[in-house]
């Protein structure tokens, strides 16, 4: 679930967008999602990376968001990392997103 925030995060931050309101949607039909698309993981798997409705192909930069934070996350309730660890990996996952995406960071001052 973090790893589909951090998505919206990187997706909506840099164009000024609500990270809180909207729905999500394709990007590149428009389409609004339903709750089976929304599943983290499994629906992108399911869907051989493309959208249910255009079949446009979704970036992989969600699967690797997905599958760092639920490492992450089980790394942390299994107790390998600390929660300080945990929580700088998050940011560092987050960081690394907008980097590899816009090559540089919204965040900044």
């Amino acid at each position: 679930m973090l790893g589909s925030f951090f998505g919206v995060i990187v997706d909506r931050l840099p164009l000024h967008q609500s990270i809180i309101w909207g729905r999500s949607h394709c990007t590149s039909c428009q389409h609004l999602l339903s709750a089976c698309d929304l599943i983290p993981l499994v629906s992108q798997i399911f869907r051989k990376f493309k959208c249910r409705y255009c079949r446009a192909p979704i970036p992989k930069l969600y699967l690797i968001l997905e599958f760092s934070c639920a490492l992450t996350f089980t790394l942390a309730v299994s107790h390998k990392l600390t929660s300080i660890q945990a929580l700088l990996t998050l940011m560092s996952i987050l960081l690394s997103a907008f980097d590899s995406r816009d090559h540089h960071f919204p965040l900044s001052v």
